[in-house]
């Protein structure tokens, strides 16, 4: 939920230095208690695509996986709003030398599940 009043109950909570803003170590908090609060979804049994019988992982042994996923478009959850896009580009430009705006690119962009779009 994006909503001001939900905003304003994570500042008001999570803002135990009083700035009125949300620091990376707050951000944390509030992270950690959104989502690894929740329960964790139970998963279907594993099957076998040559059999289609439920897969047992072994037991004993090694076990080489690899997984395979199709490359599609990032859904909407996963793309950039355009004010997070705007600040990100005002930050960009008002950094003091090609060098911090290179690194600041980075920062916003490695490592992470940022995806821009048209």
């Amino acid at each position: 939920d994006a909503s001001i009043e939900v905003a304003s109950h994570i500042v008001t909570t999570y803002d135990v230095d009083s700035t009125n803003q949300i620091e990376r170590n707050e951000f944390v908090h509030w992270a950690m208690g959104a989502f690894l609060a929740r329960k964790l979804e139970k998963l279907d049994s594993l099957v076998d695509t040559r059999t289609n019988a439920r897969w047992v992982p072994p037991t004993q042994g090694t076990l080489l996986v690899q997984f395979v996923a199709e490359p599609r478009l990032p859904g909407t959850e996963l793309r950039s709003s355009d004010i997070g896009n705007d600040g990100l580009i005002r930050n960009i430009q008002a950094a003091a030398s090609d060098i911090d705006r290179g690194r600041l690119f980075e920062k916003a962009v490695t490592n992470t599940d940022i995806f821009f779009t048209v």
